[in-house]
């Protein structure tokens, strides 16, 4: 705790003063976290302080909130990328990322001062006669929890690093990138403060790192083996990456006690509706408490469908579909998907190969009771699948053809942008798939 108000102190991210009259000032708590490692051991501990930012008002304490950040799919293209190539990849961190963005004048805030501040620091002399609480911070930098916070640090990171020459990405508003002589380059991406670095060598890291660590505080991480709570390894002889979530998915099963279940074969049951009302779907929907579990467990399902898991998109969907009027046999199916996870904690996704994109397309006609259909597909760059979903159409559709049409535009949509990306970094990568690319369907209608 001492070191985090330490370093919220010597940027001078508030000052103490006398609370004016009516005014809104929000309280704070602190966030202790436990930082893990691949194995799911606790590697750090960290303390962080968290104003509470749902007590902010729009227009007076906060105007612009939105932050891009890097999409999974486009990680996975890069990582693809670098399998392919056998370039150099590192990670760093930023060391009190929010603290480094500067509140608008309009948008400066006040907060309730932190017990534990009294206790390291004094009062300003001018305010001592006054009791503790008339005092607050009036806030100039956005603290973590602030609805400001990840657009001001992201505004921070664009100014960093466009004055270094940098270009953003089109594609993708979290990526940025650097090419010199079309021998070296740097491609950043930005998970807020979560810095995936891809170059063409080392030293070329090291010399970038170094610039930039003179406008932001960091943590080199050196090689990439752990990304956003996924295990990375790499095979520089078959030139394949591989991504894996052991240790989250022992996490699922231990918090919701199926650590010690039997596993199953499949998500869910091959070609099974879940549509309330149907003769297997119980009646007696779930009572408070149990719809707070099943929200639990479909919540831990959604990072591993969007990182390492396109094989439980199908199943995930269907569920997230009876969020509002889940029954027992909902629940039952959630747990069922847990025990899934259980059998095939072990599988891994591999990117690399040879640089092509195939994709593929497909959709279930009228499969449940509303009659709309599900469109899903997969985009595979190399041997190793970068971008996927399974979603149900926004119409009702009148035949099978008409369906396979429909989710033909939802994966041609997809494969349009990954040739963009693809594009902005062509001088690194020359040997990129060309135009067109080959989506897959089973419908000769649809084609």
């Amino acid at each position: 705790m001492h070191k985090e108000l330490k370093q919220i102190t010597k940027v001078e991210t508030f000052t103490i003063v006398e609370t004016p009259p009516n005014t809104n000032v929000i309280d704070g708590k602190w966030v202790l976290h436990r930082k893990r490692d691949g194995e799911g051991k606790v590697i750090h501990w960290k303390a962080r302080y968290m104003v509470r930012g749902f007590q902010q008002r729009f227009g007076t304490d906060f105007t612009e909130t939105f932050a891009p950040t890097v999409r999974l799919a486009t990680l996975r293209i890069l990582l693809s990328i670098v399998a392919q190539k056998n370039t150099a990849v590192v990670q760093a961190d930023t060391k009190n990322a929010y603290l480094h963005g500067q509140n608008d004048t309009n948008e400066v805030f006040y907060m309730t001062i932190p017990v534990e501040y009294l206790r390291f620091y004094q009062l300003p002399s001018n305010l001592l006669h006054l009791p503790p609480e008339q005092l607050s911070c009036h806030v100039w930098r956005p603290l973590y929890g602030s609805r400001q916070g990840a657009y001001r640090f992201y505004q921070f990171l664009l100014e960093t690093l466009l004055k270094l020459g940098f270009t953003v990405s089109t594609a993708n508003k979290a990526v940025f990138y650097k090419f010199s002589f079309n021998v070296l380059y740097v491609i950043l991406a930005a998970a807020t403060d979560n810095f995936t670095i891809i170059t063409d060598a080392d030293s070329t890291a090291d010399n970038f790192l170094n610039d930039l660590e003179k406008h932001v505080e960091l943590v080199r991480l050196d090689q990439i083996t752990w990304l956003l709570g996924t295990t990375v390894t790499r095979n520089l002889t078959n030139r394949t990456i591989t991504l894996g979530q052991k240790a989250y998915i022992d996490q699922i099963c231990t918090r919701f006690g199926l650590q010690d279940a039997h596993s199953v074969s499949t998500p869910l049951p091959p070609g099974i509706d879940l549509s309330p009302g149907l003769p297997h779907i119980l009646p007696k929907t779930l009572g408070i408490s149990e719809k707070k579990t099943f929200r639990e467990i479909i919540g831990s399902f959604m990072y591993l469908l969007v990182m390492t898991r396109p094989d439980i998109t199908y199943a995930v969907s269907t569920l997230l579909q009876h969020l509002e009027n889940a029954s027992i046999t909902h629940l039952e199916f959630a747990q069922c998907v847990i025990r899934y996870f259980k059998g095939t904690k072990d599988l891994r996704l591999i990117l690399g190969g040879a640089p092509s994109i195939c994709g593929y397309s497909d959709a279930d006609w009228a499969s449940t009771l509303d009659r709309r259909s599900i469109s899903g597909f997969a985009f595979f760059l190399g041997n190793g699948s970068v971008s996927w979903s399974s979603k149900k159409q926004p119409i009702v559709t009148l035949s099978s053809t008409e369906s396979e049409y429909v989710a033909l535009t939802h994966a041609a949509k997809d494969v349009i942008w990954i040739h963009k990306l693809l594009a902005e970094i062509s001088p690194i990568y020359p040997e990129r798939p060309p135009l067109p690319s080959t989506l897959f369907c089973d419908n000769q209608g649809a084609i």
